[in-house]
């Protein structure tokens, strides 16, 4: 005979596997769409350059507008990957490949205007997280500025500019396959 205990256990189990598999599937129905959607992938994250709402192509728009287009997209500005400096190239070339400079808006910020600079998840930016142009940040103090990926040649490093700039934005999404 088996014991409603038992039974109870077995229920469980089979609601577990269940529960991994429907995990399993999301993950890899996920990895999908984000791949159809254009997403690159380098480490634990994907990026992708912001676009508008049912556009393909990247366009240049502010700090501002640009976080608000890569959260519309199902991340934010990037930050997590591109503190670590050997992460950095690799996933600012996944979504640039152009053969001159460029300038992209990622999560970093000085928005008091106080020379301390801010990821947008809140945390301090210190300077092992940070690989500044040479001179850079050259902006002046009290101004708001925020930060972007300046890329020349086959090197990426921080500069500081104006928040109402015009640039691409850089978008992330954490993702673990």
């Amino acid at each position: 005979m088996v014991s409603a205990l038992g039974v109870f256990f077995f229920t469980l189990m089979v609601i577990a596997a269940q529960v991994d598999l429907t995990r399993a599937e999301y993950q890899g129905n996920r990895l999908a769409r984000l791949r159809d959607e254009g997403w690159q992938f380098v480490g634990d994250y994907a990026y992708k350059l912001a676009t508008e709402q049912g556009g393909s192509l990247p366009v240049r728009v502010n700090f501002e507008r640009g976080r608000k287009l890569c959260q519309n997209m199902g991340g934010d500005l990037a930050v997590e990957g591109i503190r670590n400096n050997d992460l950095r190239y690799k996933a600012a070339r996944s979504v640039y490949r152009g053969p001159v400079w460029i300038g992209l808006w990622v999560g970093l910020a000085d928005k008091q205007g106080d020379g301390l600079w801010n990821w947008i998840d809140g945390q301090q930016a210190k300077s092992n997280d940070i690989k500044w142009s040479p001179l850079e940040p050259n902006g002046k103090q009290g101004k708001k500025l925020c930060g972007e990926l300046w890329g020349e040649e086959r090197r990426f490093t921080m500069n500081d500019m104006v928040c109402g700039g015009r640039r691409f934005a850089m978008c992330e999404q954490k993702f673990i396959r």
